[in-house]
Order: C-alpha cells, then sequence, then structure tokens
C-alpha cells in the first residue's frame, strides 16, 4: 500500500480521535471528507482497497491540507493539522457551513442550503468581530488597524479557500476564461 493511503487511514483516525470517536463521528468525518460513511467505516474495518488519488484529493480540498502531508517523504504518519494551510480550513469550519458547501460542490444544494450557509458565515466569530469593527469608531491607532488587517486576512483566506473548493468540485462553477 502507498504511503499516500496509509497517511489517509492514519487521517480518518486522527480525525475520529478529535470527535472523542463519540457516536457520529464516522459521519462527521465522511462529510468532512466528501465520501460515504460506508467508506470510511470500510477504511477503519481494514479494507483499504477504496483509498484512490481522488479520495486524497477530496481530504486536501475538504480540510485545506498541504498535499505534503500524503506525499512528503517523512516517517510515520504525521498530525494533519501541522499540515494544514494557514487559511481557516474547511474542516474547521461548523458542520452548519461544511455540509451546505459539500452540498453545493455536488450539484445538490437548495436555496434553503444557500441560506443556511449566508446564515453560518456571518456567524463566524471573525466576521463578526469585523462587524463590530465597522460598526464602530474609525480605527487609529496601529494595534486597531493590525487587527482589522488581521480579520480581513482571516476572512479574505477563508473565502478563497471556499472560491477554489467551488470552482474544483462544482459543475455550476465555470474557471475563468474558459468557455462551454
Amino acid at each position: 500500500m502507498s504511503d499516500a493511503a496509509e497517511r489517509y487511514i492514519a487521517l480518518v483516525k486522527q480525525l475520529g480521535e478529535a470527535q472523542g470517536k463519540r457516536r457520529g463521528w464516522q459521519t462527521d468525518v465522511a462529510k468532512r471528507l466528501g465520501v460515504h460513511r460506508s467508506f470510511i467505516s470500510r477504511v477503519v474495518r481494514g479494507d483499504r482497497s477504496g483509498v484512490s488519488s481522488g479520495v486524497i484529493e477530496k481530504a486536501i480540498f475538504g480540510l485545506n491540507l498541504q498535499p505534503d502531508f500524503f506525499y512528503a517523504e517523512t516517517h510515520g504518519a504525521p498530525h494533519y493539522r501541522t499540515y494544514m494551510n494557514p487559511a481557516i480550513a474547511i474542516e474547521a469550519l461548523p458542520i452548519a457551513i461544511t455540509e451546505p458547501v459539500l452540498k453545493f460542490g455536488d450539484g445538490k444544494a437548495e436555496p434553503d442550503d444557500l441560506y443556511a450557509l449566508a446564515r453560518a458565515v456571518l456567524d463566524l466569530p471573525f466576521v463578526r468581530h469585523a462587524q463590530a469593527m465597522l460598526a464602530g469608531k474609525p480605527h487609529k491607532t496601529a494595534p486597531e488597524i493590525g487587527s482589522l488587517y488581521v480579520v480581513a486576512e482571516k476572512l479574505i483566506g477563508s473565502l478563497n479557500s471556499e472560491l477554489k473548493y467551488f470552482a474544483s468540485t462544482s459543475p455550476h462553477v465555470k474557471p475563468a476564461g474558459k468557455e462551454t
């Protein structure tokens, strides 16, 4: 079995441990990785035959991982959090965001899903922080301006990650410059 497949298996176990392997953890992990729960169940039971490059690619996008998590030459399985991109990863977002994002990516989103996604994004702590900063007095001190930049950087990074994910998975999004 390839190192990438072994690391995928380690990733599933790490995600399960992060959730305390509570009831329903395999369903949550499956949603985050963009696969069916039965696939996660088979991986956990030892059936590793379905760990393909496509499954690994879904994990990279779903968790906003650096591909090196799967492909770097290291001994043993690294922890996935050390390979998360600096932008907010989909895995780190609330399930209220990840569910509609995955539905949209699969082309199964309904209008209610999109409204729920918008409401969930507005409830993110850094978005609330940005709204509070914009509602207050103009920022003049260096720490105030610096914190505004930090919030903006997180928001832009998150939006860029979401847009890349949507563009890579959605049949409804056309890459820029390509006509169909």
